[in-house]
């Protein structure tokens, strides 16, 4: 249970940041940067479709590879890494002065978090029995429904309403969440690292 507690967790927590930033994200440039809706949907569009797209498929690729040479824990691996790698990116990227600098951090995260995302739901079915695969993947997505749909955007206004108390200071509020989040998205990743090995070494002895 503590492992399935650290896997849906992070996988929640994941899914708060990833649609609390995305629907923030083009707010924070209207006002910062003065930016036009029709030059945030365009430029920032652009930025979500090719780096998310690129991260995703790359997280796939990368998975295989290190399994292939005998990296069975390549999943929770690759979750780690891309969580301490975009944290930077994704912290800094909303304090630029610049809206081309914020674009380009934001899209350097979403590259490297997009290589996790696709291999959440598989960190989890690789430790889950073939009989509790479906019930586990249920558990997985109501919990990103419910804390990520929930709290993303939420927790961002929030800091902006109740905290900052200036809407021009949603920057700090994207900044800020990502700041506390991400680095307990590791803590949990690192603490869970050992009995995901372990779990997994016990489901191939039980094939």
């Amino acid at each position: 249970w503590k492992l399935y507690f650290i896997l849906i967790g992070v996988t929640a927590l994941s899914g708060l940041l990833a649609i609390g930033t995305s629907l923030w994200y083009p707010t924070f440039l209207i006002r910062t940067y003065g930016m036009s809706p029709l030059e945030v949907g365009f430029y920032y569009g652009t930025v979500m479709l090719v780096c998310g797209t690129v991260g995703t498929l790359a997280g796939g690729w990368l998975s295989g590879y290190l399994q292939r040479r005998g990296n069975v824990d390549a999943n929770l691996k690759i979750m780690f890494f891309a969580t301490c790698l975009k944290a930077l990116p994704l912290v800094i990227g909303p304090l630029m002065p610049t809206a081309t600098l914020a674009l380009s951090l934001v899209a350097i995260g979403t590259l490297i978090g997009q290589a996790s995302q696709g291999v959440i739901l598989t960190a989890i079915q690789d430790v889950t029995p073939n009989r509790l695969r479906g019930q586990v993947t249920a558990l997985a997505l109501l919990a990103v429904n419910l804390i990520g749909l929930g709290l993303g955007s939420s927790i961002i206004a929030g800091l902006t309403d109740f905290v900052f108390r200036d809407e021009q200071d949603l920057r700090y509020s994207i900044a800020l969440t990502g700041a506390v989040f991400l680095p307990i998205m590791a803590l949990m990743l690192a603490g869970g690292m050992g009995m995901y090995r372990r779990e997994m070494a016990l489901m191939e002895r039980s094939r």
